[in-house]
């Protein structure tokens, strides 16, 4: 009994350690001594009263942060620390040779049997320690060249885990019905659309139906014939590979390519290497600041003159990994307060040249298919395509691509390279045919942008050649050689305004006379208000004239913000439009509309047409019509309607759930019956909602793949006593995975009451704890009333202890009708002086 009961008070004292100025307060009141003592008095004499030595657990604070304990002993003329425990503690902020070193300095000093070191004999080891009387703890400073590099972005992760694991069966169906009515000639149709998807343990089968009414297609001379009624769009399995960050495909499949190359779609296996999966290993180059502080001081992080990141830091080197960079050249600085009205210290100053397509230095990515041409839903013949490329130097990545078809075959190249003078991109390719045709392309661009300075111009040039026999593996004739060049100058205004201006020159080779040159003038402006305007005019001249282009695009909002107007105009096909929409306060269980009116002077007579759209959202699905009527002078008049209606279904292990369209993975929600009848919201991130448990389940369908996140349980509506249980859920699914959460728990009762003696005296500042039957433990502490509040218990029988008094145990019941606010009353606690 006495050692659980030992065990019971080091677990409260270690509670209250890591809440220093709870202890504090405590000891204070205990003793009766007032908190508005002299600062520089020893607070442990304070208290206890004057010592020669005194042995304690003292707490360690660098730079404001709690750092663990260590044992220390108090001398009249010096301070004592555990050597091998304070080199524990401090062991991940120290570098690998840093920590030997201390660690050979605490061997030593402790070679005679004794444990404590002074203070004074950690300097050698770049290890100062301050011990504060005041405050009874210590203060420890390190010289910056024993730090081990930190990482600023650590804490910034979304989530840290521990993450719930996945439902090893799960899956969800997408259903999404389309109908359209007319009064023309056209038939009405309805068209539906079910997307399948399994997982088993990380195996994906996905899939893609689609089942129409009115099947037709159009044959070679463009007429309509009828068609089969049921569709595959695609169906394939899916597994990803952590290790590689590569995704395996089999079926229909996904792949990339070359920029020259054609992606056609095939029937076959792929292999290909994604950024995403794996995010703590990217593929792709991020900038990375290092610098090292020299004292304890906001640091400022500006790029490009703006500032990106204020954050206090101790004194040492760091890391900021992955800053947002631009598409140029940027600048980046660092830069510390100083005291006073000094300026401040500049720490790091850097110009970086960067674009997003960049490798990071020795990583690949590749993307390798095999298997047959898929065209118009039949097979044709074999097909396989690679594209490889490979991070040569933090400013350089180049690479290759082939494709090879049954009597063609291509031969590709790219490099993009970052540099002082800008970003430069090079592609490349060769065509080589069974029947003796060969052909070249090529294409160059070059980007001068320096972000730094808003008043510099960026301008950006390419040139294209293309051979006359050069084509794509699967295409079945050549497009026809051409050479085409371009110049683009940009420049940025304050207030949001953007103005282009450019030139294109575009001459085929094998028919001379469709040369043209097109001038191109482009202004936009974006304003937070709802405000915006975009607006271009291209006049295009060739042999047969000049001719005009340009557009104009007009966004308001209304001054309450609830209605968003646009407007726009088409130079070239002179069609204008009006549309007139609502701004929701709210993302579901709200109705959204939207006026269309559009003009078409291009087409033979003038046509007119008003619609318009009306579309309810909820958790379960939306619901979408748009009537639309047509007037012209040349025809009748022609009404028409389209709805659409979208939900899924979604199951994880026996669960299952009606939800939204899921596009990625989810998690499933079931409520435990004791908060089954309370709303309770679901905010991905903490943020907005995504969802609501009442009396069911529910969904949260927009969870990311391969991304950390957590979603917070707003048990904000519950009564007292009730609990959701896990508060924020930490995720890190794979691709189209499946959770299942039980929210809420058996804890229904909010317990308060009052500790007294045996002579009704209140029990005033007393920490303890409770534990119930089945050993769950909850802390507590009483006011100066010695009332005390404990939330979140079940009904049960609890033992009561006091951690001033470690021998005293008292019982309590809740009673199995307990619910809410549960009034314990006054209890009576024999303390062991009453019995002494």
């Amino acid at each position: 009994m006495g050692r659980s009961l030992a065990r019971r008070r080091r677990m409260i004292r270690a509670h209250l350690i890591r809440r220093p100025l709870v202890t504090v307060v405590l000891l204070l009141a205990a003793s009766g001594v007032s908190l508005q003592a002299d600062s520089t008095e020893d607070l442990f004499a304070t208290v206890f009263g004057k010592t020669p030595s005194q042995d304690l657990v003292l707490p360690v604070f660098r730079s404001g942060h709690f750092l663990g304990e260590v044992q220390a002993r108090l001398d009249d003329e010096q301070v004592l620390v555990g050597g091998i425990s304070l080199a524990t503690m401090i062991e991940p902020l120290l570098n690998t040779s840093d920590q030997d070193e201390l660690l050979r300095l605490v061997r030593t000093e402790t070679a005679g049997g004794e444990t404590l070191i002074p203070l004074e004999r950690l300097s050698p080891a770049g290890v100062y320690l301050t011990y504060r009387p005041e405050r009874l703890l210590l203060e420890l400073s390190l010289d910056p060249r024993v730090l081990r590099e930190q990482r600023l972005d650590e804490s910034r992760q979304p989530a840290d885990g521990p993450f719930l694991e996945p439902i090893p069966f799960s899956g969800y169906t997408n259903l999404i019905a389309r109908g359209n009515l007319s009064s023309g000639n056209q038939p009405g149709d309805l068209l539906l659309s079910l997307e399948p998807v399994f997982n088993y343990q990380g195996w994906v089968w996905e899939s893609s139906l689609g089942f129409s009414s009115e099947p037709f297609r159009k044959d070679s001379e463009g007429e309509r014939r009828k068609d089969d009624p049921v569709t595959l769009r695609y169906t394939r399995v899916v597994r990803d590979y952590l290790p590689w960050k590569a995704r395996a495909e089999a079926g229909i499949v996904r792949y990339r390519t070359g920029r020259l190359f054609h992606a056609p779609e095939v029937a076959g296996i792929s292999l290909t290497r994604h950024d995403d999966i794996g995010p703590d290993d990217p593929l792709y180059r991020s900038a990375d600041l290092r610098f090292i502080a020299p004292s304890d001081a906001p640091v400022d992080i500006v790029i490009n003159d703006r500032l990106y990141r204020r954050v206090r830091v101790a004194p040492g080197p760091y890391r900021v990994s992955d800053i947002p960079l631009g598409r140029g050249v940027n600048e980046v600085r660092v830069e510390q307060a100083s005291r006073g009205d000094a300026p401040p210290t500049l720490l790091m100053q850097e110009v970086i040249p960067f674009s997003p397509h960049l490798l990071r230095s020795g990583r690949h990515e590749y993307s390798w298919v095999l298997g047959v041409l898929r065209e118009n839903f039949e097979h044709q013949g074999p097909f396989i395509s690679g594209f490889h490329q490979r991070g040569m130097t933090p400013d350089w990545t180049a690479g290759g691509s082939l494709q090879a078809a049954e009597d063609a075959l291509s031969l590709g190249f790219h490099s993009l390279v970052a540099s002082s003078w800008g970003i430069t991109r090079l592609e490349g390719g060769l065509f080589a045919a069974a029947d003796g045709e060969r052909g070249a392309a090529g294409e160059i661009s070059h980007l001068i942008a320096s972000l730094s300075r808003r008043d510099l111009p960026t301008l950006e040039g390419s040139l294209s050649l293309e051979s006359s026999e050069y084509r794509p593996v699967s295409a079945d004739v050549a497009s026809g050689g051409r050479l085409r060049g371009g110049l683009v100058l940009t420049q940025r205004f304050s207030r949001g305004i953007h103005l282009s201006l450019g030139v294109v020159h575009d001459q085929p080779f094998d028919f001379p006379r469709d040369r043209e040159t097109t001038l191109r003038l482009a202004f936009s402006q974006f304003s937070s208000r709802g405000y915006s305007l975009n607006g271009q005019i291209a006049p295009s001249v060739s042999d047969q004239g000049v001719r005009w282009q340009g557009s104009i695009f007009i966004r308001l909002g209304s001054p309450d913000q609830r209605r968003a107007i646009s407007s726009s105009y088409d130079l070239a096909r002179d069609r204008s439009a009006l549309q007139v929409s609502n701004v929701p306060d709210r993302a579901f269980d709200a109705i959204n509309w939207r006026a269309d009116y559009e003009r078409s002077g291009n087409a033979p007579g003038e046509v007119h047409s008003l619609g318009g759209s009306l579309r309810y959202d909820t958790f379960q699905g939306s619901l979408q019509a748009q009537p639309k009527a047509r007037f012209s002078e040349d025809s009748d008049q022609e009404l028409s309607l389209q709805s659409e209606f979208s939900t899924a279904l979604a199951w994880a292990g026996s669960s299952v759930a009606v939800t939204r369209p899921i596009s990625e993975s989810f998690v499933l929600f079931e409520a435990h019956e004791e908060v089954a009848e309370y709303p309770i919201a679901l905010r991905p991130g903490g943020g907005a909602v995504s969802a609501v448990l009442q009396g069911r389940r529910a969904v949260v369908p927009d969870l990311p793949s391969w991304k950390r996140s957590t979603i917070r349980i707003d048990g904000a509506e519950l009564p007292e006593g009730l609990s959701v249980g896990e508060r924020d859920p930490a995720f890190f699914p794979g691709y189209r995975q499946g959770y299942r959460v039980v929210v809420g728990s058996e804890a229904t009762v909010y317990a308060v009451g009052r500790l007294v003696d045996i002579q009704g005296t209140p029990l005033e500042l007393e920490a303890g704890e409770v534990v119930s039957s089945a050993g769950e433990r909850h802390l507590f502490f009483t006011n100066r009333q010695g009332r005390f509040e404990i939330p979140h218990l079940a009904p049960g029988r609890y033992r009561l202890f006091l951690m001033a008094y470690p021998e005293t145990e008292e019982l309590f019941l809740i009673s199995p009708e307990g619910r809410g606010r549960y009034d314990l009353g006054d209890l009576p606690v024999i303390l062991e002086k009453e019995t002494q």
